[in-house]
């Protein structure tokens, strides 16, 4: 673009001067060093106009203009793709905190019918024992509750590993 600019003495060269500037605004996020380009550009968009001695018939304020433009889009474009990877990131992170919620909520629920299960067969049991002296009929009664509530307990666990598993996958 320079040297289309300066040896040609035409300020048509000035355009891919301002996709030069874009591209580098885009892909650069070094402050100081955008601005150095950015006057570099500028710098030989005026002393093309100096040179020639005709600054305000070349349109040399559209041109910087242009520059300025080209720096803006450029700088725009990264920034929007900064903020599209921290959304990227912070959605990724916001997915494992959900996938964290619903284990440690699937484990209170295994808690919860293990521990039912539990105090439930403990007083059937309990219940069989004071009562297999004085009434084995209803000793047996007790320990086939018990079983059930055991079984019953183990397959509504066995469903929620089988959840979990497949969750895995």
């Amino acid at each position: 673009s320079a040297v289309i600019v300066l040896v040609d003495r035409t300020p048509g060269g000035a355009f891919p001067m301002m996709l030069a500037v874009a591209w580098f605004m885009r892909n650069h996020a070094l402050r100081l060093l955008n601005w150095v380009v950015l006057g570099a550009a500028a710098s030989i968009m005026v002393g093309l106009a100096v040179l020639e001695g005709t600054t305000h018939e070349t349109g040399i304020v559209y041109f910087l203009g242009g520059l300025g433009v080209s720096a803006l889009a450029g700088t725009m474009v990264r920034r929007q793709e900064v903020l599209v990877a921290r959304l990227s990131d912070a959605q990724a992170r916001q997915a494992a905190y959900a996938v964290v919620e619903e284990r440690t909520r699937i484990a209170r629920e295994v808690h919860d019918v293990v521990a039912h299960s539990l105090t439930v067969t403990l007083l059937h049991v309990a219940g069989a024992r004071r009562a297999l002296a004085n009434d084995p009929a209803r000793a047996a009664e007790a320990l086939d509750r018990a079983e059930t509530v055991v079984r019953e307990s183990l397959d509504s666990i066995r469903q929620v590993v089988g959840l979990l598993r497949t969750g895995d996958d």
